[in-house]
Protein backbone atom coordinates (compact mmCIF):
# COMPACT_ATOMS: atom_id res chain seq x y z
CA UNK A 1 0.00 0.00 0.00
CA UNK A 2 2.18 4.83 -1.45
CA UNK A 3 1.69 6.51 1.28
CA UNK A 4 2.15 2.00 1.04
CA UNK A 5 1.94 4.53 -2.66
CA UNK A 6 0.36 8.19 -2.39
CA UNK A 7 -4.78 8.45 -8.20
CA UNK A 8 -4.70 12.30 -12.01
CA UNK A 9 -6.80 14.76 -13.95
CA UNK A 10 -5.32 12.91 -16.99
CA UNK A 11 -8.37 11.50 -18.59
CA UNK A 12 -11.24 13.32 -18.79
CA UNK A 13 -13.62 11.46 -16.95
CA UNK A 14 -16.92 12.81 -15.53
CA UNK A 15 -15.56 10.71 -11.34
CA UNK A 16 -12.49 10.32 -9.49
CA UNK A 17 -12.78 6.62 -9.92
CA UNK A 18 -12.38 6.60 -13.70
CA UNK A 19 -8.70 7.51 -13.43
CA UNK A 20 -7.76 4.85 -10.91
CA UNK A 21 -8.62 1.56 -12.59
CA UNK A 22 -5.67 1.44 -14.54
CA UNK A 23 -3.17 -1.79 -13.00
CA UNK A 24 -0.44 0.05 -10.73
CA UNK A 25 2.22 -1.14 -8.42
CA UNK A 26 1.09 -1.01 -4.47
CA UNK A 27 0.42 2.45 -2.83
CA UNK A 28 2.49 4.68 0.11
CA UNK A 29 5.35 2.73 -1.44
CA UNK A 30 8.36 4.76 -1.49
CA UNK A 31 11.21 3.08 -3.38
CA UNK A 32 11.77 4.95 -6.69
CA UNK A 33 10.88 7.63 -9.07
CA UNK A 34 7.58 7.69 -11.12
CA UNK A 35 4.25 9.33 -10.97
CA UNK A 36 1.76 9.25 -8.05
CA UNK A 37 -2.16 9.37 -8.94
CA UNK A 38 -4.23 10.86 -5.95
CA UNK A 39 -7.99 11.28 -6.17
CA UNK A 40 -8.70 13.07 -3.16
CA UNK A 41 -12.81 12.76 -2.60
CA UNK A 42 -14.74 14.81 -0.51
CA UNK A 43 -17.64 12.74 1.00
CA UNK A 44 -21.08 14.29 1.65
CA UNK A 45 -21.68 14.14 5.63
CA UNK A 46 -25.11 12.09 5.09
CA UNK A 47 -23.88 10.11 2.67
CA UNK A 48 -20.74 8.43 4.25
CA UNK A 49 -21.99 4.89 4.49
CA UNK A 50 -23.56 4.86 1.45
CA UNK A 51 -20.38 5.74 -0.33
CA UNK A 52 -18.41 3.11 1.70
CA UNK A 53 -20.76 0.29 0.90
CA UNK A 54 -20.02 1.47 -3.09
CA UNK A 55 -16.73 1.34 -2.56
CA UNK A 56 -16.77 -2.02 -1.29
CA UNK A 57 -18.48 -3.18 -4.52
CA UNK A 58 -15.86 -1.56 -6.36
CA UNK A 59 -13.41 -3.44 -4.86
CA UNK A 60 -14.19 -6.09 -4.67
CA UNK A 61 -15.52 -5.90 -8.52
CA UNK A 62 -12.00 -5.29 -9.31
CA UNK A 63 -10.52 -8.18 -7.19
CA UNK A 64 -11.99 -10.58 -8.94
CA UNK A 65 -11.02 -9.18 -11.98
CA UNK A 66 -7.43 -9.56 -11.01
CA UNK A 67 -6.69 -5.87 -10.34
CA UNK A 68 -4.56 -4.46 -7.79
CA UNK A 69 -2.04 -1.46 -6.75
CA UNK A 70 -4.94 0.94 -5.81
CA UNK A 71 -4.70 2.04 -2.01
CA UNK A 72 -7.63 3.90 -0.53
CA UNK A 73 -7.33 6.53 2.39
CA UNK A 74 -9.62 8.19 5.00
CA UNK A 75 -8.83 11.01 6.91
CA UNK A 76 -8.77 9.82 10.59
CA UNK A 77 -7.73 13.98 11.62
CA UNK A 78 -8.25 17.20 9.82
CA UNK A 79 -10.66 17.43 6.88
CA UNK A 80 -13.05 14.79 7.97
CA UNK A 81 -14.97 12.44 5.15
CA UNK A 82 -12.04 12.67 2.66
CA UNK A 83 -10.80 9.75 1.04
CA UNK A 84 -7.18 9.72 -1.23
CA UNK A 85 -7.41 7.35 -3.87
CA UNK A 86 -3.91 6.14 -4.25
CA UNK A 87 -1.82 4.65 -7.04
CA UNK A 88 1.54 4.80 -8.90
CA UNK A 89 2.23 5.24 -12.74
CA UNK A 90 5.61 4.72 -14.33
CA UNK A 91 4.95 7.90 -16.85
CA UNK A 92 2.62 9.73 -18.72
CA UNK A 93 2.30 7.27 -21.40
CA UNK A 94 0.20 4.88 -18.94
CA UNK A 95 -2.56 6.89 -18.99
CA UNK A 96 -3.20 6.26 -23.02
CA UNK A 97 -4.16 2.89 -22.17
CA UNK A 98 -7.24 4.67 -20.91
CA UNK A 99 -10.09 3.11 -18.85
CA UNK A 100 -11.23 -0.67 -18.39
CA UNK A 101 -13.99 -1.04 -15.65
CA UNK A 102 -14.28 -3.79 -13.78
CA UNK A 103 -17.91 -4.54 -14.13
CA UNK A 104 -20.45 -4.57 -16.90
CA UNK A 105 -21.66 -1.57 -19.15
CA UNK A 106 -24.54 -1.51 -17.04
CA UNK A 107 -23.32 -2.02 -13.97
CA UNK A 108 -20.39 0.69 -14.04
CA UNK A 109 -23.14 3.41 -15.37
CA UNK A 110 -25.54 2.39 -12.14
CA UNK A 111 -22.49 2.48 -9.91
CA UNK A 112 -21.13 5.65 -11.71
CA UNK A 113 -24.70 7.20 -10.74
CA UNK A 114 -25.20 6.74 -7.48
CA UNK A 115 -21.11 7.48 -6.52
CA UNK A 116 -21.89 10.83 -8.02
CA UNK A 117 -24.54 11.20 -5.84
CA UNK A 118 -22.39 10.51 -2.13
CA UNK A 119 -20.10 13.06 -3.10
CA UNK A 120 -19.29 16.93 -2.22
CA UNK A 121 -16.35 17.61 -4.58
CA UNK A 122 -13.61 15.42 -5.98
CA UNK A 123 -9.51 16.50 -7.26
CA UNK A 124 -7.23 14.57 -9.20
CA UNK A 125 -3.73 15.18 -8.86
CA UNK A 126 -0.50 13.93 -10.07
CA UNK A 127 2.27 13.88 -8.27
CA UNK A 128 6.06 13.39 -9.01
CA UNK A 129 8.11 10.81 -7.56
CA UNK A 130 12.03 11.33 -6.18
CA UNK A 131 14.12 8.49 -5.78
CA UNK A 132 16.25 10.08 -3.93
CA UNK A 133 13.91 11.73 -1.18
CA UNK A 134 12.87 8.39 0.69
CA UNK A 135 13.97 6.74 3.99
CA UNK A 136 12.64 3.73 3.92
CA UNK A 137 10.63 1.92 6.50
CA UNK A 138 11.71 -1.76 7.81
CA UNK A 139 9.92 -4.10 5.29
CA UNK A 140 8.51 -5.94 8.69
CA UNK A 141 6.61 -2.76 9.63
CA UNK A 142 3.20 -2.33 8.15
CA UNK A 143 1.60 1.15 8.36
CA UNK A 144 -1.72 1.79 9.29
CA UNK A 145 -1.75 5.41 9.34
CA UNK A 146 0.07 8.25 7.21
CA UNK A 147 1.08 11.60 8.44
CA UNK A 148 0.38 13.67 5.31
CA UNK A 149 2.74 17.32 5.59
CA UNK A 150 0.78 19.62 2.47
CA UNK A 151 3.44 22.37 1.82
CA UNK A 152 3.22 25.30 -0.35
CA UNK A 153 6.23 26.56 -1.48
CA UNK A 154 7.02 30.38 -2.20
CA UNK A 155 7.22 30.51 -6.20
CA UNK A 156 10.83 29.71 -7.81
CA UNK A 157 12.11 28.39 -4.71
CA UNK A 158 11.10 24.57 -5.65
CA UNK A 159 14.55 23.61 -6.51
CA UNK A 160 15.74 25.49 -3.25
CA UNK A 161 13.56 23.48 -1.23
CA UNK A 162 14.60 20.26 -2.96
CA UNK A 163 18.18 20.70 -2.15
CA UNK A 164 17.00 21.49 1.17
CA UNK A 165 15.27 18.39 1.90
CA UNK A 166 18.18 16.09 0.46
CA UNK A 167 21.16 18.00 1.84
CA UNK A 168 19.63 19.11 5.44
CA UNK A 169 16.46 17.53 6.23
CA UNK A 170 16.73 13.99 5.73
CA UNK A 171 20.16 13.78 7.35
CA UNK A 172 18.98 15.50 10.18
CA UNK A 173 16.18 13.48 10.11
CA UNK A 174 18.40 9.96 9.79
CA UNK A 175 20.62 11.72 12.42
CA UNK A 176 17.09 11.57 14.73
CA UNK A 177 16.28 7.77 13.67
CA UNK A 178 13.54 8.71 11.44
CA UNK A 179 12.46 6.15 8.90
CA UNK A 180 9.64 5.99 6.51
CA UNK A 181 9.01 9.41 5.09
CA UNK A 182 9.25 10.27 1.51
CA UNK A 183 8.48 13.48 0.01
CA UNK A 184 6.56 14.38 -3.96
CA UNK A 185 5.42 17.40 -5.42
CA UNK A 186 2.24 17.96 -7.56
CA UNK A 187 2.94 18.49 -11.43
CA UNK A 188 -0.88 18.25 -12.64
CA UNK A 189 -3.96 18.55 -10.86
CA UNK A 190 -3.04 21.91 -8.63
CA UNK A 191 -0.19 24.03 -7.57
CA UNK A 192 2.94 22.81 -8.77
CA UNK A 193 4.56 25.10 -5.97
CA UNK A 194 2.80 22.05 -3.79
CA UNK A 195 5.03 19.32 -2.06
CA UNK A 196 3.65 16.05 -0.22
CA UNK A 197 5.18 14.46 2.59
CA UNK A 198 4.32 11.28 4.15
CA UNK A 199 5.61 9.50 7.00
CA UNK A 200 4.33 5.99 7.79
CA UNK A 201 3.27 5.04 10.86
CA UNK A 202 1.57 1.62 12.62
CA UNK A 203 -0.15 3.64 15.24
CA UNK A 204 -0.90 7.06 16.87
CA UNK A 205 1.87 6.19 19.56
CA UNK A 206 4.52 6.91 17.27
CA UNK A 207 3.81 10.10 16.81
CA UNK A 208 4.23 11.10 20.29
CA UNK A 209 7.27 12.69 21.87
CA UNK A 210 10.60 12.85 21.53
CA UNK A 211 10.30 13.32 17.58
CA UNK A 212 12.70 12.77 15.19
CA UNK A 213 14.57 15.86 15.87
CA UNK A 214 14.67 16.78 19.57
CA UNK A 215 18.29 15.09 19.79
CA UNK A 216 18.84 18.75 18.65
CA UNK A 217 19.77 22.08 20.46
CA UNK A 218 17.21 24.69 20.43
CA UNK A 219 19.51 26.51 18.47
CA UNK A 220 19.79 23.95 15.65
CA UNK A 221 16.06 23.43 15.65
CA UNK A 222 15.10 27.25 15.19
CA UNK A 223 17.49 27.42 12.37
CA UNK A 224 16.22 24.73 10.95
CA UNK A 225 12.68 26.21 10.87
CA UNK A 226 13.45 28.91 10.07
CA UNK A 227 15.37 27.82 6.94
CA UNK A 228 12.01 26.03 6.12
CA UNK A 229 9.86 29.15 6.74
CA UNK A 230 11.82 31.22 4.45
CA UNK A 231 10.63 29.27 1.32
CA UNK A 232 7.62 28.20 2.44
CA UNK A 233 4.30 30.08 2.50
CA UNK A 234 1.76 27.67 4.10
CA UNK A 235 1.10 24.00 5.39
CA UNK A 236 -1.43 21.61 6.46
CA UNK A 237 -1.04 18.44 8.70
CA UNK A 238 -3.45 15.30 7.64
CA UNK A 239 -3.79 11.96 9.49
CA UNK A 240 -4.65 9.00 6.80
CA UNK A 241 -6.14 5.80 7.74
CA UNK A 242 -5.35 2.98 5.47
CA UNK A 243 -9.09 1.25 4.36
CA UNK A 244 -7.73 -2.23 2.95
CA UNK A 245 -11.37 -3.07 3.11
CA UNK A 246 -12.20 -0.53 0.46
CA UNK A 247 -8.78 -1.17 -1.58
CA UNK A 248 -7.64 -3.57 -4.18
Amino acid sequence: MLYRTLAGGILAASVAWLTVLMPAEPAIAQDGGGLIQVAEVQVKNDRIGEFIDLQTQMAEAARAAGRSGTGVWQAAHGRMNMFHFVSRRDNFAAYDEGMNPPMSDEEWARWVGRILQTVESRTVMTLRRYPDLVIPRGEDEEPKLARLRVTTIKPGMNGEYEEWIRDKLMPALREGGQTGVSWQRVVTGGNPNTWFSVTQHSTFAEMDAPGPLDYMNERRRTSMRDEASSMTSGTEILIMRYRADLSY
